[in-house]
């Protein structure tokens, strides 16, 4: 919580996003499909507004 105010005062809001997702491939009558692991790093301004200051997105074969 005391990070999160400081955060805020400073204007700048640090968010985390981890998510794990299946893609599915066809071609013709191969299918084929695999695990990802997707991980973003997000820097806002404070709300309400909300503006993205910088982003940092990867993703890795899980």
């Amino acid at each position: 919580m005391v990070e999160l105010r400081r955060q805020v005062a400073s204007n700048r809001i640090d968010y985390e996003i981890i998510s794990k997702f299946t893609v599915k491939t066809v071609l013709g009558i191969i299918h084929y499909s695999y695990w990802l692991k997707g991980s973003c790093r997000l820097q806002l301004t404070s709300p309400p507004a909300g503006s993205l200051l910088s982003r940092n997105c990867t993703t890795k074969r899980w």
